[in-house]
């Protein structure tokens, strides 16, 4: 199995777990917060293709990782606000968390910090509030796959 099948089979398992629409979008939300922050070959496979910028193989590694959760994702929220776009909404849970994990070293250099948390679950509640106010994440959970870690 592949570093792409296996962090996908991660975020659809993640995306399943939770009764509600909510539960799941920050079950999925967590996940994604900890595939990308784990260092090693999926990481740098995706940042070598983002900067080299190649259609085909981005299109490629889009369409072999990400299709089916994404749509579930959008299902969620589309459950959870009614008044939402969950295609916009859904791109940008996954540009958020992107750009604060991909941007951590960047900010360990600046004189200011985000104070924005590490730990997945915090981390997580910060994308969805920040993109989905008009939900209390505090209130949503616990959730099981949000027990295993703290980082």
């Amino acid at each position: 199995m592949t570093e792409f099948e296996k962090s996908s089979a991660r975020l659809e398992a993640a995306i399943e777990a939770g009764e509600s629409p909510e539960a799941r979008l920050l079950s999925f939300t967590i996940e994604l917060v900890r595939v990308l922050s784990q260092p090693g070959p999926l990481f740098k496979l995706l940042a070598r293709h983002w900067l080299d910028s190649d259609p085909k193989v981005v299109r490629l590694l889009a369409q072999a990782t990400v299709p089916e959760q994404y749509g579930r994702v959008q299902e969620a929220i589309r459950h959870s606000c009614s008044n939402r776009n969950p295609t916009a909404a859904a791109m940008a849970i996954y540009a958020l968390v992107h750009g604060l994990i991909t941007l951590r070293p960047f900010e360990e250099s600046l004189p200011w910090q985000t104070g924005v948390s590490r730990a997945a679950p915090t981390m997580a509640k910060f994308v969805l509030s920040s993109l989905l106010p008009e939900i209390d994440w505090d209130a949503v959970g616990p959730e099981p796959l949000a027990a295993k870690d703290s980082t």
